[in-house]
């Protein structure tokens, strides 16, 4: 019995003096409910995986003639994702007489983002110029793969697994021009990363040649100003 993922994708561009991107998505994969009791002498997957893939371009610029010139630009992007990888109130090779239960059983969820982000500012004033550019990424993704309420059998591997990946390239660039004395600019690039991963066995009686539970977090961030 092998049940595989669905991948849910997001993608999201644009171009924009402001912008405030928000995914939230939930994607789940389990044997759970309707099936009493599974027997199976090879391997029982369950994945589930959420992929996001984000490019934005941020620009803004301000010209005058007079006396001042202001401009800015704001960036943002919050993912709060939920991906669960399970299997709950399953008899997994618990019927009497059954003597194939060589089966690998193995759960995995996983959350991934990549980011290219660009954000640009320049302002220019006759004798006062000022802008900034910022650009700020916050993930809040939770990640579950987990055993509950169930009866599991087999001389074979039971694997929990979640991963949290996170790669991301931020650019930032302010300029400012002033035939004054008065030009200032600032470029900020922030990325947050609180995701949470749980990997975890309730309530369940597990019986298996080896059991693996493995949570990883690999978190890739450059940030160019």
């Amino acid at each position: 019995v092998e049940l595989l993922t669905d991948e849910c994708k997001s993608d999201y561009d644009d171009v924009t003096k402001k912008h405030a991107a928000d995914v939230l998505d939930t994607t789940s994969k389990t044997i759970a409910g309707a099936i009493n009791e599974l027997n199976a002498g090879k391997e029982i997957n369950v994945e589930a995986s959420n992929e996001t893939d984000l490019i934005t371009v941020d620009v803004a610029g301000a010209v005058s003639t007079a006396n001042s010139s202001y401009a800015g630009t704001l960036g943002a992007y919050v993912s709060i994702n939920e991906e669960n990888a399970y299997i709950e109130g399953i008899e997994i090779n618990t019927a009497e007489g059954r003597t194939n239960k060589n089966a690998d059983v193995n759960i995995v969820s996983s959350g991934s983002f990549d980011d290219l982000a660009i954000v640009g500012t320049v302002a220019y004033g006759n004798q006062t110029s000022a802008d900034a550019s910022i650009r700020v990424d916050g993930i809040g993704d939770q990640i579950n793969s987990y055993i509950k309420d169930s009866n599991i059998e087999t001389t074979g591997k039971v694997t929990l697994d979640n991963d949290s990946y996170y790669d991301s390239l931020i650019i930032t660039a302010a300029g400012a021009i002033s035939n004054g004395d008065n030009a200032m600019s600032g470029a900020i690039a922030i990325a947050v990363n609180t995701a949470v991963q749980n990997s975890y066995i309730e309530g369940s009686n597990v019986y298996a040649g080896s059991l693996t539970m493995d949570s990883d977090a690999y978190f890739n961030a450059l940030g160019i100003t």
